[in-house]
């Protein structure tokens, strides 16, 4: 995700020679952390420093309201990009991966097994909910989602499915 100039990556994998320079202490565990570039330099990343660890596996990261955003499988972070501090934790509201979040001119949208979610940068609010049972099979199997701007429409769909939710 790149937010405010800088970019961010998790599940970053290091060769042994770096860790070994790196020291003892260093957590090679990154599915849990962040890991922040210099401003304006996407490609330089001081791993010892500029990083975050939250305590749950990151399965997307999105930047939306001068914020960044992770998402665990049940739980939402926001962080702030300078001080790479949790502002704010959404409980219960997560997502399987970045095709289950969209970020659009209207806010950012965000799919989980109980219901679709517009964050429009100061609130929350429950768009729309899961109708069946087949929902979790659709969540599970990874949704997609898709803006259309001209109808002002999002729409999230299973890859090779003929079934949609707008």
């Amino acid at each position: 995700a790149q937010v405010d100039g800088y970019m961010f990556v998790s599940k970053a994998r290091f060769q042994t020679a770096n860790v070994d320079m790196l020291g003892p202490s260093f957590d090679t565990d990154t599915d849990r952390m962040i890991f922040r570039s210099q401003r304006h330099r996407p490609d330089m990343f001081d791993v010892v420093y500029n990083f975050i660890k939250l305590p749950e596996t990151i399965n997307a990261m999105v930047g939306f309201g001068g914020k960044l955003w992770a998402f665990a499988t049940t739980n939402t972070y926001r962080i702030n990009t300078e001080t790479l501090a949790i502002e704010d934790i959404i409980a219960g509201i997560g997502c399987a991966d970045s095709r289950n979040v969209c970020v659009t001119d209207y806010g950012m949208f965000i799919a989980d097994p109980k219901a679709i979610y517009r964050h429009t940068g100061q609130t929350l609010e429950e768009i729309g909910r899961a109708v069946t049972h087949t929902w979790r099979t659709y969540y599970a199997s990874n949704i997609c989602t898709a803006v259309e701007h001209s109808t002002k429409s999002i729409l999230f769909f299973k890859p090779g499915s003929d079934t949609a939710l707008v």
